[in-house]
């Protein structure tokens, strides 16, 4: 085996490896959501309304109750009963729940595609139940793989898209799957983008959210928002978390009161996304237009010279239902004044600012019993962040408001900010970028960039703690420490490129295996990792990552060899395996029979199960095992047990045509592994193919090795 590491340098990689678990021990325990749970004091009740017996799926109504498992509905069932009851609404909803028995549905379509029919047969079902007296479309709701069930239920049944209003979708993948496991995967996701006629409105926990990556729950036709940027949430979240939390678990109701109040009629496309936004992406208060004519003495003009200089305009008040705190005036030939976007300061909703970007030839009327605060151009500081902590202290009257440009390097990079202040008040810390804000509450914010076509800076804005506008000024020290965090980062770069890091691995172990000039294997795999990535950080951390695994698996891998050898394990299984493949190659019945796996896929499983234990070294041995169960019996469906043949079924056809290479080979012995040859994979990632799937990448190495055998090759020559 080729793959050392002068002496001089393991004690590098050991500290290493000992500073990074250490470091993300640390970042993990900080790293904690703000969200409370959603408390209910009565009981939940299920009635069934739709089920299948023999898949244990049902379809119920939600209710309170004395009995009954609501499962993940009842946040929002309990929030929306108790909200209707206080407010004395004229209007109820009527709250379903549709239970697939917790079927692991990701790595599945046949699930996938059962439960969306199972859905759309019980809605109508429950359409039946209404007798044509149902008043208001429906409002779909999904966690995770559930938004996908929907999406593919609409497009599945016209009927249901036109009487669908909107759907709403937390940590759900809408723009791309990124493990492409069988075609069928494929064909979902490109059939389901085509929905258009449907509003999507889909929420992510931000980094936190351990098994979805951010950026993957956008795509052109939804309508995107963190938890961590939402009015009133102001919190990353878990996968679990997202259903439970209860400040997003009110927002979301406040959506919905607010389109139940609005007639069918009234909800276009154009409308639905400002209501939206009203919703999710400000203080939710509504301010009429007025003509410049309308505006009374409340109001006066902000001066022209201190606009000219400025490039935010920050306005902070007291709540006021009635009057806004700010008006703009766009241009000359427009008479209209419009208010400007309201934001709560905190969840006590005593105090709203405003903070608009200063347009050129507009002018601004600002509400007298308001504190404003224009951020020149000048006073903006840029902050050059590694990943050394950094500290920038600087002195503000209180009730102040401080700008910096956050340069965009990288969406994988991972900020962390942190602020004290002389007085230990909390602060408001709001990030804000092209698509996406983040805000927080506890003096402590971590961020990134939101989506890879970002290229202009954010800016952070540090806002002093409400009160203190309206106080006597005193002067306050702030302390802003701030650094990209590395360990963060490192995560997110893993949870990016999740779906090539195994083959990223079997590619290293292959590498780093063959008798050549190491610099030449370092920048071979240098090149395939930015192809792949395309990105220098994801580029570099990955190549260190790959090198510590390969060292700690290397000298794993050593161990087990003395344990082997001791055992005298070796000499058996080469036996074992030299029987195997000679009766194989030697035996023309067997070879026959062995045709049977292009019709029972277990067959074709129990086959290329073995040629890989045939591995070169140790190794590539465990890499392999490691990659290729996860692939067999996890990323692909479960095993066809039927005798049939359905569709071209590449990947079984392919073990007919080995098994016959093997049969007119001169060799009659065969040391390669399945897994040893996955450039053809990296050729098509390399030229962004995405149309492949995991078992097709899997053909194309089979015949390889075909080829290479035909070459009389027998194996990689190591050492």
């Amino acid at each position: 085996m080729i793959f050392n590491i002068y002496k001089g340098y393991k004690l590098v990689v050991i500290l290493l490896i000992i500073l990074i678990i250490y470091d993300l021990k640390n970042n993990l325990q900080q790293l904690k959501h703000s969200c409370s749970m959603t408390s209910m004091w009565r009981y939940p009740k299920l009635y069934s309304l739709h089920k299948i017996e023999n898949l244990k799926y049902n379809f119920y109504l939600y209710g309170e109750g004395n009995a009954g498992d609501a499962a993940m509905v009842r946040s929002i069932g309990s929030i929306l009963q108790n909200k209707t009851e206080r407010l004395n609404s004229s209007f109820q909803f009527n709250v379903f729940s549709a239970h697939f028995n917790e079927e692991f549905s990701i790595f599945d379509t046949k699930i996938l595609k059962r439960q969306a029919k199972f859905l759309i047969n019980s809605i109508i079902a429950l359409e039946k139940l209404y007798k044509n007296k149902r008043t208001k479309k429906y409002v779909f709701m999904g966690h995770s793989m559930g938004g996908i069930v929907i999406k593919m239920a609409l497009k599945e049944s016209e009927w249901l898209r036109k009487n669908t209003a909107f759907i709403l979708v937390m940590g759900t993948i809408l723009k791309d799957y990124p493990i492409k496991i069988t075609s069928d995967f494929i064909n979902i996701y490109q059939k389901i983008s085509f929905v258009k006629d449907v509003p999507v409105i889909s929420m992510h926990g931000g980094f936190m959210d351990e098994l979805i990556e951010e950026s993957l729950t956008m795509d052109n036709n939804s309508l995107t928002f963190g938890l961590q940027g939402m009015d009133r949430v102001w919190s990353m979240a878990d996968h679990k978390c997202l259903v439970w939390c209860n400040e997003a678990q009110r927002a979301i109701s406040r959506l919905l009161f607010e389109y139940a109040i609005v007639s069918n009629e009234e909800v276009s496309i154009t409308k639905f996304e400002y209501l939206v936004q009203r919703i999710f992406n400000s203080s939710t208060l509504y301010y009429k237009d007025i003509k410049k004519y309308e505006l009374n003495n409340l109001y006066k003009q902000i001066d022209e010279e201190l606009l000219n200089e400025g490039q935010y305009i920050f306005v902070i008040g007291k709540t006021d239902l009635k009057f806004p705190l700010i008006y703009i005036h766009k241009n000359k030939n427009d008479i209209n004044l419009y208010p400007a976007k309201t934001y709560f300061y905190s969840h006590k909703m005593k105090y709203l600012f405003s903070l608009e970007t200063i347009e050129i030839n507009g002018n601004y009327y600002i509400n007298k019993n308001t504190k404003i605060k224009v951020i020149k151009r000048k006073e903006l500081k840029t902050l050059n962040l590694s990943i050394l902590n950094k500290k920038f202290q600087f002195k503000e009257k209180s009730g102040s408001i401080k700008a910096f440009i956050i340069p965009f390097l990288s969406t994988e990079i991972i900020y962390k900010v942190s602020l004290i202040s002389t007085n230990n008040s909390m602060s408001k810390i709001y990030f804000k970028e092209e698509n996406q804000q983040a805000i927080s509450m506890t003096n402590k914010l971590i961020f990134n960039f939101f989506d890879r076509n970002t290229k202009s800076d954010g800016i952070l804005f540090i806002i002093s703690n409400s009160d203190t506008f309206f106080d006597n000024f005193s002067e306050v020290e702030y302390e802003l420490n701030y650094k990209i965090d590395f360990t963060l980062t490192i995560l997110k770069i893993i949870k990016i490129n999740i779906s090539k890091i195994p083959f990223l691995l079997s590619f290293m172990a292959t590498l780093f295996s063959l008798n050549t000039n190491m610099l030449l294997k370092i920048l071979s795999l240098l090149i395939i990792l930015y192809t792949v990535t395309s990105s220098i950080i994801s580029t570099i951390i990955l190549f260190l990552l790959g090198i510590i695994i390969i060292y700690c698996l290397s000298h794993f891998g050593d161990t087990l060899i003395i344990v082997s050898e001791i055992l005298n394990i070796n000499n058996i299984i080469i036996k074992i395996y030299k029987w195997m493949y000679k009766k194989v190659s030697c035996s023309l019945v067997i070879t026959l029979f062995s045709l049977l796996s292009l019709f029972y896929q277990p067959v074709y499983l129990i086959y290329s199960l073995i040629s890989l234990l045939i591995s070169p070294n140790i190794l590539l041995f465990f890499t392999s095992l490691i990659l290729y169960l996860p692939t067999y019996f996890i990323f692909y469906q479960l095993p066809d047990f039927t005798f049939s043949y359905n569709g071209n079924r590449l990947y079984e056809w392919s073990i007919v045509i080995q098994l016959f290479s093997v049969y007119f080979s001169k060799k009659k012995t065969i040391n390669i592994s399945l897994w040893i040859f996955l450039l053809p994979y990296w050729l098509l990632v390399t030229l962004n193919n995405s149309i492949y799937t995991v078992w097709e990448y899997l053909i194309i190495t089979q015949a390889i090795i075909i080829s290479l055998m035909l070459l009389n090759v027998k194996k990689i020559k190591t050492s």
